[in-house]
């Protein structure tokens, strides 16, 4: 028998037509996929944005922040040189409070023998001193002798001359550990405070000394002195405080300021304090805290020299910075014939100035009251 054929073709297994239901399906899905590329793109726009407004942002911040610094970097000095001056005042009150224990707990201790710890302190200051008149009398003998063989000594009054100032002085340790460098120093006793009630009774034995008189600054200092002179004082309230200076150092005759930038650059506060100043015959030293200081014109006005300050030694405490000071200043000195140099007594101005003596050497140091123009 044949094999009958079959008129219809078989149908493909693997051909299938898509149902209506997953059409749908991949229309859904292709639109999510869409969305999900969109939005990613959507997305990275906006990060773009905002870096680039982040970035701008920075870099406004920091242009700002530039203009702020260079504006305020003055300032930011002053405030570096007021920690610094807060600092030692606060070491100096430790000190000096210190000091005042010992003091009162000697006195108490040796009343018996009618001597306190300042007496004693005079005592080796006097001997001191008779001491040094000694060697100085030695010298002018020996000057008279070399006169009298007709050897030219008068090139050592050629020799330029450093005045040395230190400011701020109020205790023994301070001033022993000053003469102690045997040289011509001026000492500027702060008047006596709660803070320093021995000051004047220190000052008194030597043969010389200035008064420091604090005067209103730029800067509110939270430690300045107790009695501050301030712009805004009367005439009576600046004589009265005068006056008690003058009782304080009857031998005195030469003041120079405590800080005072504001108040030396104030034209009616210094006019009030040269009245003063001229009634209890002191003589005002400029330590030039500021460039617009009126006391050219004042002590021109009461037909006295001005002098002022040519160096600040130690407005930072480092023995390089110092000891650089010091060669500006003898340096001016030779150039002008005489310099003025301010320092405090700071244990490393004292170590700078023990250890610079071979600076001196083509120098003569000497007092305040023996500057050339008070001759």
């Amino acid at each position: 028998m044949k094999k009958r054929k079959h008129s219809k073709k078989r149908k493909d297994p693997q051909k299938k037509t898509l149902s209506p239901t997953s059409i749908l399906v991949l229309l859904v899905l292709s639109l999510v996929i869409t969305t999900i590329i969109i939005y990613g793109i959507i997305i990275n726009n906006l990060n773009e944005k905002n870096k680039k407004h982040v970035n701008n942002t920075k870099q406004e911040i920091n242009k700002n922040i530039n203009t702020h610094n260079d504006n305020e970097i003055n300032e930011l000095e002053r405030y570096r040189q007021e920690r610094i001056q807060k600092l030692s005042d606060k070491i100096y009150e430790e000190n000096n409070n210190n000091l005042y224990k010992e003091y009162h707990e000697n006195t108490k201790e040796i009343e018996s023998t009618k001597k306190n710890e300042a007496a004693v302190f005079i005592d080796k200051i006097k001997e001191k001193l008779k001491i040094d008149k000694k060697e100085e009398v030695k010298d002018l003998h020996l000057e008279d002798k070399v006169q009298d063989k007709k050897i030219d000594i008068k090139h050592s009054n050629k020799k330029a001359k450093l005045i040395l100032i230190i400011d701020d002085v109020s205790s023994s340790a301070q001033v022993k550990s000053i003469l102690s460098l045997n040289h011509k120093i001026t000492m500027s006793f702060l008047p006596p405070s709660s803070n320093h009630l021995n000051s004047a009774e220190i000052a008194k034995p030597l043969p010389f000394y200035m008064i420091h008189i604090p005067l209103q600054a730029s800067i509110a200092f939270k430690f300045q002195e107790n009695k501050t002179l301030g712009i805004n004082d009367s005439y009576e309230e600046i004589e009265a405080y005068v006056k008690k200076i003058r009782d304080w150092y009857p031998n005195g005759k030469y003041i120079n300021n405590h800080t005072g930038s504001r108040f030396t650059s104030n034209d009616k506060a210094m006019s009030r304090l040269f009245k003063a100043l001229d009634k209890y015959n002191f003589h005002f030293i400029d330590s030039r805290t500021t460039a617009k200081s009126y006391g050219k014109k004042y002590a021109k006005k009461y037909n006295i020299p001005y002098i002022s300050r040519n160096i600040f030694l130690d407005n930072n405490q480092n023995f390089s910075y110092i000891q650089n000071q010091l060669k500006k200043a003898i340096k001016i000195a030779k150039k002008n014939g005489v310099a003025i140099a301010i320092g405090h007594p700071y244990s490393i101005t004292i170590k700078v100035l023990r250890n610079s003596k071979h600076l001196f050497k083509d120098i003569d140091l000497i007092y305040l009251n023996s500057h050339p123009k008070l001759k």
